[in-house]
């Protein structure tokens, strides 16, 4: 029998970046920021497994599941909105439905800890659904709400090119870590380094200001 665990956090960031992962090359586009991105959620998924011998349990055996990120926006733009759910977009007419294919996606960021260091985080493979409407009734007005996305992130596959990132969902680098050498510094410039595209594969790759042809958000 299993059954499944959640521990759940929230946290503030900045300097979020999101970039299109591509499975059937194993690469990444490059990553573009995401400026109105406030506030994440995250919930930690284990399975847990019982081990039985003879009828009698003699092992609880914990493994990673996935992470579950909840995103919350202060102004999601258009395209913004219509690239990470896989909407198409005609001018400003967002389509949805059963078509929709939303993008494989790595979300990266960085948040200060208790002793005010910085933390950089990585998110390597997840796909995005819409939370909430953007709007509800509040008596006779309309109160507008955050743009909010949730988004299942699991592992990379465990045939990855990258020996070291088989397998792994997630990277952090801790500002105050002895052995922290400035990476940092180079944290937005490839999700993993020697795995971005050349050449951004077309619908999917891309920034969101230029996903849509015309290059205005508003």
């Amino acid at each position: 029998m299993s059954k499944q665990s959640k521990k759940s956090s929230k946290i503030g960031l900045s300097n979020a970046h999101i970039a299109i992962y591509h499975p059937e090359s194993f690469k990444f586009s490059k990553p573009f920021a995401v400026k109105t991105l406030k506030e994440m959620k995250v919930s930690v998924n284990m399975a847990e497994k019982n081990e039985y011998n003879d009828n009698e349990l003699f092992e609880v055996l914990d493994s990673f599941d996935n992470f579950e990120v909840e995103l919350t926006f202060t102004d999601l733009t258009p395209s913004e909105q219509a690239l990470l759910l896989g909407w198409a977009k005609i001018g400003a007419v967002k389509l949805s439905g059963a078509n929709d294919d939303p993008p494989w996606i790595a979300l990266m960021g960085e948040r200060f800890k208790k002793n005010g260091s910085k933390r950089y985080f990585k998110y390597f493979k997840g796909k995005a659904k819409l939370s909430n409407e953007d709007a509800k009734s509040k008596g006779d007005s309309v109160e507008v709400q955050p743009d909010t996305l949730k988004i299942v992130f699991g592992a990379l596959p465990d045939d990855y090119p990258v020996k070291d990132y088989r397998s792994v969902a997630k990277a952090t680098v801790d500002e105050s870590d002895p052995d922290y050498a400035n990476e940092g510094e180079k944290w937005y410039t490839e999700v993993i380094t020697g795995q971005t595209l050349e050449e951004p594969e077309e619908s999917t790759a891309g920034t969101p200001a230029n996903h849509d042809g015309d290059g205005d958000d508003k």
